[in-house]
């Protein structure tokens, strides 16, 4: 087994996202994978928003650059980054936020939303800081309206006064310096009960 000292964090992020994207594991494998490894290296954490902002050209300059090579990239790039993005998306909404129902139902007699409430712990900080910093113009939008209003909004109460795409990129930070407060006291009573 490799040593945590040599491992190759943006190597192992690309493949954890390769396989997720590709299908070779399941959701459920991916959040392991990110639990495992996003509080261990930044390196990691900053691969999953490079791919989920789309923020590189998976040539060979890149393959080398993160010790792979260019042949590894094609799942990726044929899977496209809107696929990419949503998938990310969905996955770190799910380490971030839990949804409850609220009995919410529309016309259609289907749930209209769900609550969410924030999770706390490191890897949920990560996750949230990750969502926050999504670009506004990025193909991943989106998905962070779907997510964010799941499991649906009504398409004409898109990008108005409060729903705009900074308006809730403002809550998801919002909600990720609530999440760190919450570790730090976690933290906090943590020590003093050891003590």
């Amino acid at each position: 087994m490799i040593s945590e000292a040599t491992t190759n964090y943006k190597k192992q992020a690309l493949q954890d996202i390769i396989d997720f994207i590709s299908g070779k594991i399941q959701e459920s494998e991916f959040l392991q994978k990110y639990k495992v490894n996003a509080t261990k290296s930044h390196d990691y954490v900053d691969i999953v928003s490079d791919v989920l902002h789309s923020n590189h050209v998976y040539d060979a300059k890149f393959a080398q650059s993160v010790d792979m090579q260019e042949t590894d990239f094609e799942p990726l790039k044929r899977a496209g980054a809107n696929y990419a993005a949503e998938k990310l998306v969905r996955a770190l909404f799910s380490i971030a936020y839990t949804r409850k129902p609220n009995n919410r139902i529309g016309g259609d007699g289907k749930p209209e939303s769900y609550d969410r409430q924030r999770n706390i712990g490191p890897v949920a900080l990560v996750a949230l800081r990750t969502l926050g910093s999504i670009p506004e113009n990025s193909v991943a939008v989106n998905y962070v309206y779907n997510e964010y209003f799941f499991p649906r909004i009504i398409e004409g109460y898109r990008r108005t006064n409060m729903l705009s795409p900074s308006s809730i990129f403002e809550q998801i930070r919002k909600d990720a310096k609530l999440t760190e407060a919450d570790n730090v006291k976690l933290a906090s009573s943590s020590k003093n009960m050891q003590m």
